[in-house]
């Protein structure tokens, strides 16, 4: 009788164990399989695209734990007339203190696509690039304490933010790992000692108010919830917000002017245009340092502007020329318009092309 009652206590004892470990871990666990926020990205006042991120998993990668992240990040801005979409798609594999452990992004914009994969090893961040043209790779060292926030995958804030629990009052020095950048950046962050009530969806949040600021960093403030959840990132320089919202948020983005998203951001000349769309041509010699974000030597010469020099670690040193060229209707196709079949997808209705729609045909007819 007694080896029964001391099995038990025994069998007992390490359920409790067990129970013990599992509760503690679920109760410290930032993240939840099926998690998923969205965010509106705004310019002043205007919805350019939208954010929004989704843990998808936890499973097993090289001997550790990770969550699988997915994230996506989609703006849109008015370039030389036309409505060019940039569209981040992103894979992150997280450790359970929320260190990165492998990321994929695939960037493309109308044209021009490329892809970053990153591992991590002995405290080198292993940076391979692809675009059509050529594979690149590079290794950058890293700290136990890196962070990944790259370019405009706004939702690796969430991960930053639920990662360091904050209070308020405290600061502390933060490395923040772009591998669009192809580099470490050392950060200060601050957070206000008092906290701040935002509105949003419906809803009202205490928020601790997080400022974030470097040498080659912009300032951004963060304003996050108790559970660390980030509720609104402001970005002074840029005009630029992001808000927490919901689904809906994909149907209501607008293109957005780029002179809007870069008002505060141009260089002063020293030549005054009465009126810049009546230059037809403009030749300048520029030496320009990017931060935050990879430039490709392809992006600076598309239809009305070349570009010759050279794009060493993201500075930018040669010639820019531009020319405007007005359509004068040569080689035009006949009216009613016969398209050959090969063309016909790209004549079909589509997102912001509602040639379906009866009172845009009605209009047009």
């Amino acid at each position: 009788m007694m080896r029964k009652w001391q099995k038990l206590l025994i069998l007992l004892s390490f359920c409790g164990l067990i129970l013990s470990i599992v509760s503690s871990w679920g109760s410290a666990s930032p993240l939840t399989i099926e998690q998923e926020r969205y965010y509106a990205l705004k310019v002043g006042e205007k919805i350019s695209g939208y954010s929004m991120y989704k843990v998808v998993e936890r499973k097993d990668y090289q001997g550790e734990l990770v969550w699988v992240c997915k994230e996506t990040t989609l703006l849109e801005f008015v370039i030389a007339e036309q409505v060019q979409t940039m569209n981040y798609e992103t894979t992150t594999y997280l450790n359970l203190d929320l260190i990165p452990r492998y990321y994929q992004l695939i960037f493309s914009q109308n044209a021009v696509k490329y892809e970053i994969v990153t591992t991590f090893s002995e405290n080198k961040a292993h940076i391979t690039s692809k675009t059509e043209e050529k594979i690149t790779t590079q290794d950058i060292p890293t700290f136990s304490d890196t962070y990944l926030v790259d370019g405009n995958v706004f939702a690796h804030y969430v991960y930053l933010f639920k990662s360091l629990k904050l209070v308020p009052g405290e600061q502390k020095s933060v490395s923040l790992l772009i591998p669009q950048v192809r580099s470490v950046l050392p950060t200060t962050l601050k957070v206000r000692k008092s906290k701040e009530k935002v509105t949003l969806v419906e809803k009202e949040y205490e928020c601790l108010v997080a400022v974030i600021t470097g040498d080659d960093f912009p300032e951004m403030i963060f304003w996050i919830d108790p559970e660390g959840e980030l509720i609104r990132l402001s970005l002074p320089s840029q005009n630029f917000t992001m808000e927490l919202s919901n689904e809906t948020v994909i149907s209501q983005v607008t293109a957005v002017g780029i002179f809007a998203f870069l008002e505060n951001k141009f260089t002063p000349s020293n030549i005054t245009f009465t009126y810049f769309g009546n230059v037809t041509r403009m030749r300048a010699e520029i030496e320009v340092k990017v931060s935050n974000e990879e430039v490709a030597l392809e992006f600076l010469t598309y239809n009305g502007q070349t570009f010759a020099g050279s794009v060493k670690n993201n500075l930018i040193q040669g010639i820019v020329e531009t020319k405007l060229t007005h359509y004068k209707g040569e080689n035009s196709p006949s009216f009613p318009f016969k398209a050959k079949p090969e063309f016909m997808k790209y004549l079909q209705p589509e997102r912001k092309i509602e040639s379906n729609d009866p009172d845009i045909i009605a209009l047009a007819k």
